[in-house]
């Protein structure tokens, strides 16, 4: 995980697919995919479309922002 795309991409699969619960994530996948204290957070949607603020989840460095009743829009969660 290299690159910062590689790295957002990984972030916000892991926080999506958490979120979800649908399935979890393989922990070694997790581990690895997670970003160290030091690196920044991304944002989850594009920051042209939802801006650059928002809530922040320190487990995977994401900054929410986009609101719930956008990203789970189509998605029926239980």
């Amino acid at each position: 995980m290299n690159r910062f795309a590689e790295r957002s991409l990984a972030a916000r699969l892991g926080y999506l697919t958490e979120r979800l619960a649908m399935v979890e994530p393989p922990r070694a996948w997790s581990e690895l995919a997670r970003p160290r204290p030091s690196e920044g957070f991304v944002p989850l949607g594009s920051p042209s479309e939802f801006g650059r603020t928002g809530p922040r989840d320190a487990r995977w460095h994401i900054v929410r922002n986009v609101p719930d009743s956008l990203l789970f829009a189509e998605v029926d969660v239980r």
